[in-house]
């Protein structure tokens, strides 16, 4: 107001300046400014809501800016006068250049835009939280609830009204401010009153989503948030009945209410700052996988760096050359993949589909026998009759508990990291074997999907692509009736509260979640149809 002195006027620039860097600090950290972008958002009705509050609360900050410094500007270059019976006191309104005063009704108008988007964005928390509170699961869309309705009629009233009380004030520069000062004061206080029933609830719908087990980090998320609140809601208070008495002395003509006014600045910061906190929360967690995956990159960008000095490494491809002499020339039809083969000592193409059953033996290196299938023809992979056993080398032992009665081949141990990979001439042949196929008399269990599986109860029920045998038994735990029973339980609970909860991240960042039946089709969208 025009009336206020020059160091509360810079208190609240100072304020807002300082609030605008935390804003700019906070948006960075929170995704880069990607909220930002007019894309950021989902299309249809929820990305056009997120859209509306993130711009109208943004623009809210700059717009305080422009009044508090341009009073700032004007004050201080009006500088103070010796007024009789009053002393040394701001040069009164009426001894203000004309261009002062032709400012004055401007920055007046621009602080009423600013109690307008601070209404709407107060009134969005409060039918929001409303909705939480006494929503069920049958309530399941926000947008089609009448607390998103009022919030539409209450908004569109804010930005209205205090822009019209502004202007039809005009013809007194002091009687303007002071109609606008009280006006939004009053609007603000029913607002903030309106909080309080959502602060006396919202203990007792913790313990009612505790009770109906709905996970921890929803929990813990909504108890910061009400522990915000109350903090929010107190230093509100401390700016607006503040606001408000401003508004009503001016109306009065003696200041009698309000003797002190930067408890103004104080209030509104802290409670725009706390909202900020709200509307977009960060995750400390997230920033620090973030900053990890940002030092791995930086850390991989210097090891780039030492891998031009090729001279210092072993040249693979040599090593490969060599391996290539010691163990002979390859046939034309593995040369394509031979480089395989000296990697992993088998021939991996040669590999036939499973279920097979047989063997092939890798001769000693150097030794000029050919490598390959052994001669004896496999049996078919379903017979009548068990397919035999393979006869393993004398002198392979078997490994585990197996025996060759059991069926199984042997496999042989992979070499010591202390005996080296290199072979010797004379060496035994190395036999690989392919696991054997299921026996043939035993029953195929049927492939079916998931749902019908848990509908079965999921006993004895394998994995697609699996066979159940006597010797190849596949474990199928991970169905038993205690996960079902688990996870029915949450299916369950779940549906006793509003999905809205389980995905509550933000006030602004809300999801439609229609009924069964009905449609997401948007009437209020800024994307083509």
């Amino acid at each position: 107001m025009a009336c206020l002195s020059p160091a509360s006027y810079l208190f609240w620039a100072v304020s807002s300046v300082l609030f605008e860097c935390f804003l700019v600090y906070h948006l960075w950290s929170f995704d880069r400014f990607k909220c930002l972008r007019w894309s950021s958002s989902s299309s249809g009705q929820a990305g056009a809501f997120k859209r509306f509050m993130t711009y109208s609360y943004l623009i809210n900050i700059p717009l305080l800016i422009v009044f508090s410094v341009g009073f700032v500007v004007i004050k201080y270059q009006e500088g103070y006068v010796d007024y009789p019976l009053y002393g040394i006191i701001p040069k009164p309104y009426p001894l203000w250049s004309q261009a002062h005063k032709d400012a004055v009704l401007p920055l007046t108008l621009i602080f009423s835009f600013v109690f307008s988007f601070e209404i709407v964005t107060h009134l969005e928390e409060l039918c929001f939280w409303l909705y939480l509170v006494n929503s069920g699961a049958n309530q399941r869309d926000w947008f089609k609830s009448p607390h998103f309705k009022f919030w539409v009629g209450g908004s569109a009233v804010a930005l209205v009204y205090m822009p019209l009380v502004c202007a039809l004030t005009r013809q007194d520069v002091l009687k303007n401010e002071a109609a606008t000062f009280f006006a939004g004061g009053l609007g603000s206080l029913l607002v903030t009153a309106g909080f309080i029933p959502v602060l006396a609830r919202f203990p007792a719908f913790l313990d009612a989503l505790k009770g109906d087990e709905v996970d921890m980090a929803t929990i813990t998320r909504l108890t910061k948030f009400h522990e915000m609140h109350w903090i929010r809601i107190i230093t509100r208070l401390l700016w607006v009945i503040p606001i408000l008495a401003l508004g009503a002395d001016g109306l009065k003509g003696i200041p009698s209410l309000l003797k002190h006014t930067g408890v103004v600045a104080f209030g509104c910061m802290i409670s725009s700052g706390i909202t900020l906190v709200i509307f977009f929360p960060r995750s400390i967690e997230g920033e620090l996988r973030v900053k990890d995956a940002a030092r791995a990159r930086r850390a991989k960008t210097r090891g780039s760096m030492l891998s031009d000095r090729k001279h210092l490494l072993p040249d693979t491809k040599q090593i490969i050359k060599d391996a290539k002499r010691a163990l002979g020339s390859a046939s034309p039809k593995r040369g394509a993949s031979f480089d395989m083969e000296v990697r992993k000592g088998v021939l991996a193409e040669e590999l036939p589909s499973l279920p097979v059953s047989r063997a092939f033996a890798v001769d000693a290196p150097g030794s000029g026998t050919p490598r390959g299938w052994s001669d004896t023809p496999p049996p078919p992979a379903w017979s009548a009759t068990a397919s035999p056993a393979p006869s393993p080398l004398p002198s392979a032992p078997y490994w585990g508990s197996a025996s060759p009665a059991s069926g199984l081949s042997p496999i042989p141990p992979s070499p010591s990291p202390s005996g080296g990979s290199h072979f010797a001439l004379g060496d035994p042949p190395i036999t690989v074997v392919v696991p054997s196929s299921p026996a043939p008399n035993s029953p195929l269990t049927p492939l079916r999907r998931q749902s019908v599986r848990e509908e079965m109860g999921g006993a004895g029920v394998m994995r697609i692509g699996s066979f159940s045998s006597g010797s190849t038994a596949v474990s199928s735990s991970h169905l038993t009736v205690s996960a079902l029973t688990e996870r029915n339980l949450n299916d369950h609970n779940r549906a006793l509260v509003n999905p809205a909860v389980h995905k509550f991240t933000s006030p602004i960042d809300v999801l439609s979640y229609p009924r069964p039946g009905q449609s997401n089709a948007s009437r209020l969208t800024f994307t083509r149809r």
